[in-house]
């Protein structure tokens, strides 16, 4: 029960007052259900506002969404995802933009896979060349080694800076060094002492302007070879170029015997110019090789005119004949 009491004066004396008692059920009925009214409508305009965020919220990140997983779709090397919109503010614009990079990475990609697939034959291609022309230089090195080993010549070939860089096996055998004793060490090594400052000038002069007064041409030089002793060799040189370097080859034969040989040839030709008699030498092949001056006064011949001739073409021209028989 809920109670209320007031103080009433009534007179002097008199402790009036009045007292009003209501039941609290029946005081409270209205407020309850003005209360369950109310928390009713709370609800319903709370769930309508929960909808509306909900279809506004779906209705903003849904595109932005989708956005995001074309993006990553893209990221992930699928060229051919597209955004699907017909909206035309920001977020169809941004559509439409990441719509039109998707297609540039697409032909990039397909165009950028054409060129992989076409340098890939191409190499494929330039590889197998490669291959053809390793294997025809290999074979032509080897030739060339089998040349040279074959060769019974001396062949050398230097650097640029005029170290001896290859060599043959007659090199070894003409100037008496083992081919390691020779690779790496300069090309005067090979060369009397005395001649070596002209030799530098002469190769510095090549490597410098390209010019070179031996080269086409065939000359005798004197060697050294690893005892001290020299040799006179008959020498072919070539020069070449590849790339930025630049080497020298060089042919060298042994001619001391033939030198020597030629020498005493020289001094018995000597001898026999100084017989009071005509002296005819003659070949297994009946080639006149020698005739001497006496022989010019007896024959009326020059030796010039005879020299290499078949005797047997000359005798029948002159008396010669009939004098040989009758000597």
């Amino acid at each position: 029960v809920l109670a209320a009491y007031r103080y009433i004066p009534m007179g002097v004396g008199l402790g009036w007052g009045v007292v009003v008692k209501q039941d609290e059920v029946e005081l409270t009925a209205d407020l309850k259900e003005d209360l369950i009214w109310t928390i009713w409508v709370s609800l319903f305009t709370l769930l309508a506002v929960c909808a509306m965020i909900i279809v506004i919220s779906n209705r903003l990140t849904h595109p932005i969404l989708s956005l995001v997983r074309t993006a990553r779709k893209i990221e992930g090397g699928h060229f051919d995802a597209r955004v699907i919109t017909t909206r035309t503010d920001e977020v169809g614009v941004l559509a439409k933009a990441l719509n039109t990079m998707a297609e540039q990475l697409e032909q990039w990609y397909y165009d950028l896979e054409d060129k992989v697939v076409n340098r890939t034959i191409e190499l494929s291609q330039s590889n197998k060349a490669l291959q053809v022309e390793n294997e025809r230089r290999k074979q032509s090195d080897e030739r060339f080694q089998i040349m040279l080993g074959a060769s019974i010549d001396a062949i050398v070939m230097v650097g640029r800076q005029g170290n001896i860089i290859s060599l043959n096996k007659a090199t070894s055998d003409v100037f008496g060094y083992e081919e390691d004793e020779l690779i790496g060490q300069p090309l005067t090594v090979l060369i009397p002492e005395r001649y070596r400052e002209a030799h530098l000038k002469g190769w510095g002069r090549r490597m410098e302007t390209g010019e070179s007064h031996m080269e086409g041409q065939v000359v005798e030089f004197p060697g050294l070879k690893k005892d001290g002793s020299e040799i006179l060799l008959e020498l072919s040189l070539v020069t070449w170029e590849q790339g930025q370097e630049k080497f020298a080859s060089g042919i060298l034969r042994d001619i001391t015997e033939r030198k020597e040989t030629e020498e005493t040839l020289a001094f018995q030709s000597s001898l026999l110019e100084q017989v009071c008699n005509g002296v005819v030498v003659v070949d297994l092949n009946h080639c006149i090789m020698h005739w001497n001056g006496y022989a010019e006064h007896l024959y009326q011949w020059c030796a010039e005119d005879v020299v290499g001739k078949n005797i047997v073409d000359i005798l029948s021209q002159t008396k010669l004949k009939d004098a040989l028989v009758e000597n």
